[in-house]
């Protein structure tokens, strides 16, 4: 759900009347609550929200603590919505107040635009403590529509920490939440949430699919919420490099939402146009978005944020503007300096890495580029179990929901056997009847199930691209072939690939990837495991070849390979590669970690010396 209209929505839920209910002045203040509320308010951008304000502070009495405090609370979530650092204070502040008043409700309320100050103050994970606590207070109360509402915000924070799994989670239980309030209205528009994170783990047909079926039945009078889905959706047709697509969609939306006063929506709009431009090559139209989106976001809350940092060095470095790249990057390095393992900081070094190596300084690229080399593969394990994490609450649910039909169903059964005692016979061929249907809407669900499962276990194992085990899935096949006996493993690496990517883009990089994945395949024995590591890295496990053999393989691979070619591109045009050779005798007890690490040190060894070439325990061979 999107930051404001979730903030429009939980102000005022379950709020009693205050002891001059029968005032004029307090009907009329509940009235605006009420409508506020059930969306009868016409607050769909800033200017409005601002005429709200305006309009309940006419009608409000400044003597009665309860108004007062839900004027505060109006204030913190309207008149500070720009103002990320006031906002995280009076959040506060409010909060204390309206729990020394035993006001759970509201002290819920304020913890959450607590948490938002703090989420856009400096990081999601900042503001994870914050929702945590508001949703303690919610829970504390009956109604499940602010309960809801909370759970999607603790959703929509924990996407932008990259915990796409428990993100998953509080999402489906935010919409458990919404349909026990009787709020359908607003457990679809949750449907944009779950579209993001569909995105964020790789399920991009999946992403795509869902957010044109909620634009459709949202409607573009539908506001921030439509304009929130054409974000989502630019963004997803930039990950599959439909760069012209995206922009097209993007620019057509971006005066509605320039006039919307929303600082969200035009940084994310601004930024999702600056990087689908550079995906076409276009670095200046990027640089003009990507600072109009860093402005907005300053203006939201004075400072920068590390992700649009890297997308104008990014764009700065396609320019050859090298001293201002470097300046920008280093402007953050305290900031990825301490943000761990995380996508910021890999891309941030892959950044780094690649001026480094425009201004001479190799040595300082090789250093960047293998710190982030790792950090990529540290993601890429995290992000397949998160990836599982999502599907699997994603499949709970859907158990949870037929669970609750086979119980609607079992009710009608004794419902119906009660009404028709005087009937027994004929209501026993019913009964029976009826059984047997359920039995069959059982098994066809049980064996769907299955097939799920088993779904399931192939997809969190295999590489969607190139149709290779994924790193998850060669690890797990590996370890248990060279804990049996002696085996080979090769690590290999395509030479110059982002240069691929540039020259004649992503489509043609995916081709080249799956060429080399049926390459492997069609030169694997039965016993051989083969995978992608991620990016452009492979491994090859070759069980009861000698040393000498193995080699061998690794040089008719390379050979072959630097032959290949690609329909569609030069005929001339050719990729090669460079393969890190280790034997498990090498290692002491076998193991695959230190064998890996000992392959992909030779391989690095032969990236420094010429590329193209099979670097092992025996000499090393070179395909020129």
């Amino acid at each position: 759900m999107t930051l404001v209209v979730t903030l429009l929505l939980i102000l005022v839920l379950a709020l009693k009347p205050s002891s001059g209910a029968d005032s004029d002045d307090v009907s009329s203040f509940s009235a605006l609550f009420k409508g506020f509320l059930y969306e009868t308010s016409d607050v769909t951008d800033g200017h409005s929200a601002d005429q709200f304000v305006e309009r309940l502070l006419a009608v409000h009495d400044p003597e009665d603590p309860r108004q007062r405090l839900q004027m505060a609370l109006v204030s913190c979530h309207y008149t500070l919505r720009n103002d990320a650092n006031e906002r995280l204070h009076q959040g506060g502040v409010g909060a204390e107040q309206a729990i020394a008043a035993d006001l759970p409700m509201e002290a819920a309320l304020f913890k959450l635009c607590q948490a938002l100050g703090a989420r856009d103050q400096t990081n999601p994970a900042a503001a994870l403590p914050f929702i945590e606590q508001s949703l303690a207070l919610a829970e504390t109360t009956d109604n499940h529509y602010v309960i809801g509402l909370i759970q999607s915000a603790l959703a929509d924070t924990r996407n932008a920490a990259e915990q796409f799994g428990p993100a998953m989670t509080s999402l489906l239980a935010a919409h458990a939440s919404f349909q026990a309030a009787d709020r359908q209205d607003r457990a679809a528009v949750l449907a944009i949430d779950m579209a993001t994170i569909y995105r964020q783990i790789g399920h991009l047909a999946a992403a795509e699919s869902l957010l044109l079926r909620t634009l459709e039945s949202l409607g573009a009078e539908a506001g921030e919420d439509y304009l929130d889905a054409i974000l989502q959706l630019g963004l997803v047709k930039s990950a599959q490099g439909r760069y012209q697509e995206a922009i097209d969609q993007l620019e057509a939306r971006l005066d509605s939402v320039n006039g919307s006063g929303i600082p969200s929506l035009h940084r994310g709009f601004h930024a999702a146009l600056g990087q689908a431009y550079l995906g076409l090559g276009q670095a200046e139209q990027a640089l003009r978005h990507v600072r109009t989106a860093q402005q907005a976001h300053h203006d939201y809350n004075g400072g920068g944020r590390p992700a649009l940092v890297i997308l104008e060095a990014r764009a700065l470095l396609a320019l050859n503007r090298y001293a201002p790249a470097s300046e920008r990057l280093d402007s953050i390095h305290p900031t990825m300096s301490d943000c761990g393992r995380s996508g910021l900081r890999r891309d941030w070094l892959a950044v780094r890495a690649e001026l480094k190596a425009a201004t001479g300084r190799h040595e300082l690229a090789w250093q960047s580029l293998r710190e982030a080399r790792a950090l990529d593969r540290d993601i890429q394990r995290e992000l397949a179990s998160e990836k599982i994490q999502a599907l699997q609450a994603e499949l709970s649910a859907r158990e949870q929901q037929w669970a609750r039909i086979s119980a609607r169903q079992t009710g009608l059964i004794d419902e119906l056997s009660a009404r028709t005692q005087s009937q027994q016979q004929r209501n026993q061929a019913l009964i029976r009847g009826f059984a047997i249907v359920l039995g069959l809407a059982l098994l066809t669900w049980g064996l769907s199930q299955a097939r799920q499962r088993k779904k399931l276990g192939q997809l969190a194992r295999q590489d969607e691209l190139t149709g290779l085990l994924n790193r998850r899935g060669f690890f797990h096949a590996a370890k248990k072939l060279t804990e049996r006996g002696d085996a080979a493993i090769m690590v290999i690496d395509l030479d110059h690939f982002k240069q691929v990517n540039d020259q004649f883009g992503h489509a043609a990089g995916d081709q080249v990837l799956v060429a080399l994945g049926r390459l492997m395949q069609a030169r694997s024995r039965s016993g051989d495991i083969a995978g992608r590591l991620g990016g452009e890295e492979f491994a090859l496990l070759l069980p009861g070849l000698s040393l000498e053999q193995a080699a061998q393989v690794a040089r008719r691979l390379c050979q072959e390979w630097s032959e290949q070619q690609f329909p569609g591109l030069p005929d001339r045009f050719r990729v090669t590669m460079t393969i890190g050779l280790a034997y498990s005798e090498e290692i002491e007890n076998r193991d695959l970690d230190r064998m890996l690490l000992l392959a992909d040190q030779r391989l690095y060894h032969g990236k420094r010396h010429g590329r193209n070439q099979v670097v092992g325990p025996i000499a090393s061979h070179q395909t020129r």
